[in-house]
């Protein structure tokens, strides 16, 4: 009887610690968000956002900053950067212009001190 009850709650504590992979919570993301699209001639990357997704934007005097795409919001320690082929530009997206041959890439960012 020992035995079996031992037997029992090995199997029931295995079954608990199973490598069964659980769901981020929700509001918070474990991985980067890349959003992926193609330059074109005379388009600017924020153009070109805004023809697929869902964009949320502030314009200033140096330019307009994304602040959110299809729902997900910048946040305290996660904010929307464009990279146009790998690279991050100094000026707001909105002044960007694009070319066929460019990739733009909007990544999710984790905010790092290393980044400042």
């Amino acid at each position: 009887m020992r035995k079996q009850m031992l037997l029992a709650l090995v199997l029931s504590f295995g079954f608990a610690c199973g490598t069964k992979e659980k769901p981020a919570p929700s509001g918070q993301l474990d991985s980067t968000l890349v959003v992926r699209y193609y330059g074109a001639e005379g388009k600017t990357v924020l153009e070109l956002l805004e023809t697929a997704h869902q964009v949320e934007k502030k314009t200033s005097s140096v330019g307009s900053f994304v602040e959110g795409i299809d729902g997900i919001k910048n946040r305290s320690d996660r904010f929307w950067l464009y990279y146009v082929n790998g690279r991050k530009p100094d000026i707001a997206c909105d002044r960007q212009a694009t070319t066929a041959a460019d990739t733009i890439e909007w990544r999710f960012e984790q905010y790092s001190e290393e980044a400042r």
